[in-house]
């Protein structure tokens, strides 16, 4: 049997926007601009260390990979996820950009890998996600302006 039949759904957004590879990957490493404002560190190149902040809530992420202008993987390192029984659920998973040329357009395939149905936070991330790369982070890719998540804002 194929391996693909044991595999779970992780959580997927695909986007298109008005922008070129270039300037799609240099808006998505900006993380104040389209995901929260609370945010330290750099998150540019190989190896560079952020952490973003929602209130209470931190994820610390480390740019395990970086292909120039085509892909960004994020490892979690450490969280803390005080809404959630097991506050460290996503320690150990990987968000994943992959960035692809389409005409004149930019396709944005972004991937969290170890979020799946049936773990604690799968519905509320999914509706974060959503909000934050379909609305958020093509709004900043199209018109320059995104709509991070501000310090004391309940949304993230």
């Amino acid at each position: 049997m194929p391996d693909s039949i044991f595999q779970t759904q992780e959580y997927s957004a695909t986007i298109i926007a008005n922008s070129s590879p270039e300037k799609a990957f240099e808006k998505i490493s900006r993380v104040d601009r389209w995901w929260t404002g609370n945010f330290l560190g750099s998150a540019a190149k190989k190896s560079d260390r952020f952490t973003v902040r929602f209130d209470d809530t931190h994820v610390d992420f480390l740019i395990e990979e970086m292909v120039l202008f085509k892909k960004f993987s994020w490892l979690v390192t450490d969280c803390n996820l005080p809404w959630l029984m097991d506050k460290k659920e996503w320690k150990g998973t990987m968000v994943e950009f992959e960035i692809r040329q389409v005409i004149d357009q930019v396709e944005i395939r972004m991937t969290h890998r170890g979020l799946v149905p049936g773990i604690e936070c799968f519905d509320r991330c999914e509706k974060g996600w959503d909000f934050f790369i379909k609305q958020s982070l093509v709004q900043l890719l199209n018109t320059g302006k995104g709509l991070p998540d501000m310090p004391g804002n309940q949304r993230g």
